[in-house]
């Protein structure tokens, strides 16, 4: 493989650290170049070259990106965040143009799977499970919709990353699983506070056994994935989880993976029902923050997407480690002002011709 010169985009992302201690360990030559709209960002630690930048809503934003690429003659470009798989995936052909490959799925995919309205309407159209929702189009809908869904229920937007803006909604806080006690609000009749018309909607609370599953896969062919079976979260990060082997979970990742024809690395969010129904809750087309444990308990995701980027053939997991856990503790990256000196700042640069 031709030497790696890779822009990471949101280094502050918390799965940016895996990621760049894989590709060091991969791959003997390896620059790592990085971005964040914050100064603070701890995945500038793990850098090589790091540059702040202005929010991709900035008419600045695209100049400084072309900017980087051709000072660190950048081949390949990774979006970490939510938000930057549909801004890098709509210009994905920008980025080929000047021979620099995206690793991202194609923009009809995430403009959808990043919409859990979408993404449930679509769901609906197959044979693969998910919750029963509704989309609240008026307040007057609400009681009707609760009448149908149930008691407990959840209310989300369309759109949201890490539990945002996520309410269960329960008159029995002893309803819920433990690690969904952080989302609980208590059912008094003014849940219209957290309803926006057209944009939320309200779907059924599923109370069984949560999985998050990793996959890797190029244009819906799936390569491989690993199942971590969820007991104790903050926001959408695992604190406490274990590789488990399930047989329908892992179908039920692939087939979504096969819908969407999605590529790189996904991560899908999937539930248990009471009756121990799997559904999908989410797809994040996106590298998960817990990936660190996959990796661990199969194969490289990160530097097997970057061989897939590149069209190289891949040796797909041929076992998983089952049983191998992950204890989240907290750490953090000691930085001096010799390191928050060589942060280049890129805002406001002008267009180059």
């Amino acid at each position: 493989m031709k030497d790696l010169s890779i822009l990471f985009t949101s280094a502050g992302n918390l799965a940016f650290p895996t990621a760049a201690e894989s590709l060091k360990k991969a791959f003997s030559s390896c620059k790592i170049v990085g971005t964040d709209v914050r100064d603070n960002a701890h995945g500038f630690y793990f850098c090589d070259k790091k540059y702040l930048v202005d929010y991709r809503n900035s008419s600045n934003f695209m100049t400084e990106i072309l900017h980087i690429i051709k000072k660190e003659n950048i081949n390949i470009l990774f979006p970490l965040s939510t938000e930057d798989q549909n801004y890098f995936s709509e210009k994905k052909k920008i980025f080929e143009e000047i021979n620099v490959k995206v690793v991202c799925s194609d923009f009809n995919a995430v403009n959808i799977v990043n919409n859990k309205y979408k993404l449930y309407s679509e769901l609906q159209k197959s044979n693969i499970s998910f919750p029963l929702f509704y989309k609240i189009d008026d307040y007057s809908d609400v009681e009707e919709i609760i009448s149908k869904v149930g008691i407990p229920f959840v209310i989300k937007p369309f759109v949201g990353t890490g539990g945002s803006k996520l309410y269960i909604i329960s008159k029995d806080p002893n309803l819920l699983r433990k690690d969904d006690l952080k989302f609980f609000q208590q059912y008094d009749g003014s849940i219209e506070k957290h309803i926006v018309p057209g944009s939320t909607l309200v779907s059924e609370y599923l109370s069984g056994n949560e999985y998050s599953v990793d996959t890797l896969s190029k244009d819906g062919k799936f390569y491989y994935g690993v199942i971590r079976k969820r007991f104790s979260s903050i926001g959408g990060l695992a604190l406490e989880a274990e590789v488990v082997d399930n047989d329908k979970i892992l179908t039920l990742a692939r087939n979504v993976i096969e819908k969407f024809k999605l590529s790189y690395i996904n991560n899908i969010q999937i539930k248990e029902d009471k009756e121990g129904i799997p559904k999908i809750m989410e797809i994040n087309p996106r590298i998960p923050g817990t990936l660190a444990l996959s990796i661990r308990a199969c194969s490289d995701f990160i530097s097997d997407a970057i061989r897939l980027v590149n069209n190289e053939e891949i040796i797909p997991c041929q076992k998983i480690k089952y049983g191998l856990k992950i204890i989240r503790y907290w750490t953090g990256v000691i930085v001096d002002n010799e390191y928050i000196n060589s942060i280049e700042d890129l805002r406001n640069i002008e267009d180059e011709k």
